[in-house]
């Protein structure tokens, strides 16, 4: 168990201190020896967890995802709005964390977490049960193809939200979703 609790406080402090350092450098340009300093921890310790610093920052992201996908069920139910509140608290989620969340989308992340959303709208796109609840029609390209354009649409109106171009609460951002793409979302 304490052994458990070190390796969460260790992980934590690196993927925190990779961030920081993100602030001011692109990935390519951080060392481990750098990370280490930021994050407090020896080089034995960061290689007995991570091989570079991009493997912290998928770590990150995977988080994110796994995080994501935790807030959306647990606000998520069938039927009715629902499945719009599930997407709000979502938002909420990134709102809260809205700096280290601008940090990841960032050059200086250089588009690693772009590529792990992609990778989600690939997940998404196969994932025929979930487009046929979403009273999506059509054989597995139509699918696919409305899984993309759906996903990245959204994508990005989030990021100009987050970026603050967009001067929305996660309630109404949802609604403006839901007016573009119609009762999908509830």
């Amino acid at each position: 168990m304490k052994s458990d609790l070190r390796v969460a406080l260790t992980e934590r402090m690196l993927k925190e201190g990779l961030v920081r350092c993100l602030t001011d450098k692109p990935l390519s340009r951080i060392t481990v020896s750098e990370l280490c300093r930021e994050a407090g921890v020896n080089r034995a310790t960061f290689y007995n967890h991570y091989q570079s610093p991009a493997m912290v920052l998928r770590a990150i992201t995977r988080d994110y995802g796994r995080q994501l996908k935790e807030v959306f069920e647990s606000s998520y139910q069938t039927g009715g709005q629902d499945r719009a509140r599930g997407v709000e608290a979502c938002l909420e989620y990134l709102n809260e964390r809205h700096t280290e969340v601008m940090v990841l989308l960032s050059e200086n992340a250089e588009n690693n977490v772009v590529r792990f959303a992609e990778e989600m709208v690939d997940e998404l796109a196969a994932d025929d049960a979930m487009l046929a609840g979403l009273g999506v029609e059509g054989g597995d390209e139509a699918r696919y193809l409305y899984a993309v354009v759906t996903a990245s649409a959204a994508y990005g109106l989030i990021r100009v939200w987050l970026r603050g171009d967009i001067s929305k609460s996660p309630a109404e951002l949802v609604k403006l979703l839901v007016d573009v793409f119609g009762n999908k979302l509830t």
